[in-house]
């Protein structure tokens, strides 16, 4: 009767292993993948932390910059890692927080 419970527990803790690591780690490197293919480039998956370690690069870079008089284009310094990506990538949407940027340049 015990080995038979601590089959099942084994059981039990292998799938959410697994589950726990597909979610966190396959997954978002096959979504990469395609996205690549379909010839979206982006900064590549980072576990855990992902793109904070660059927003808070990139927000105290912006905060050090002197903004000139009567410039109205704030995007750089509100949104600093955004602003980058959208420069970058050229013309995606980026939605975030209900946030819409369009690059209408390129």
């Amino acid at each position: 009767m015990m080995m038979m419970l601590c089959t099942v527990v084994l059981q039990v803790l292998l799938v959410w292993a697994w589950r726990t690591l597909d979610w966190v780690w396959f997954t978002p490197r096959r979504l990469e993948r395609e996205l690549r293919r379909q010839g979206l480039r982006g900064t590549n998956y980072r576990i855990l932390y992902g793109d904070a370690k660059d927003f808070v690069r990139l927000a105290k870079e912006a905060g050090f910059r002197p903004l000139p008089l009567h410039c109205h284009d704030i995007a750089s310094r509100v949104l600093p890692l955004f602003h980058k990506a959208i420069t970058y990538n050229g013309i995606i949407f980026f939605f975030h927080l209900l946030i819409f940027f369009y690059n209408v340049d390129k």
